[in-house]
């Protein structure tokens, strides 16, 4: 999944790059402190993706791979993770990320603090929804609905975040 050209995004860093099993992923990233690993696209996910990832800079290291378009999400995920040495870290899923996102979860919980998930639409929010409660993953997950406004989800995820600092600060 291409990112934005970090010429065209101000404030991002330079591209940098992580290589893990066998893969190497580019990245940018912005902010300073805790990373939170943000999984999405700012042109298809959620309109409310932009303002979500210039918020979580103001407070966070905002970390924006380019995620693999196929093949084993997880493994790659938990890859990233070990080779920028942020684990446990936080992630932020949005769109068509969501599930694969749940799913690290549930099978990796000791690399991961906290899961937010971004569905694109009501479907997805449901889904999301059942799973979660079925599966109780072993980290709080915050599903944020997809009809709330950019502010609000903003708001939302910010407190969670800052929770999960204070947890562990």
């Amino acid at each position: 999944m291409r990112i934005a050209d970090p010429a065209r995004s101000p404030g991002f860093d330079a591209w940098a790059q992580v290589h893990a099993r066998d893969h190497v992923t580019r990245y940018l990233r912005r902010g300073a402190g805790r990373a939170v690993i943000a999984l999405g696209d700012a042109a298809a996910a959620d309109a409310r993706w932009p303002e979500l990832v210039e918020a979580i800079a103001g407070r966070f290291r905002a970390v924006l791979p380019e995620t693999p378009l196929a093949g084993d999400f997880e493994g790659w995920l938990g890859g990233f993770v070990d080779g920028l040495g942020v684990a446990p870290t936080v992630v932020v899923a949005a769109g068509g990320r969501c599930p694969a996102a749940l799913a690290f979860a549930r099978l990796d919980a000791g690399r991961l603090a906290r899961l937010v998930l971004l569905p694109a639409d009501e479907v997805a929010a449901v889904r999301l929804g059942a799973a979660v409660a079925g599966q109780r993953p072993p980290v709080p997950v915050l599903l944020v609905p997809p009809d709330g406004s950019a502010a609000d989800a903003v708001r939302r995820i910010l407190a969670f975040l800052d929770e999960e600092c204070a947890s562990a600060g």
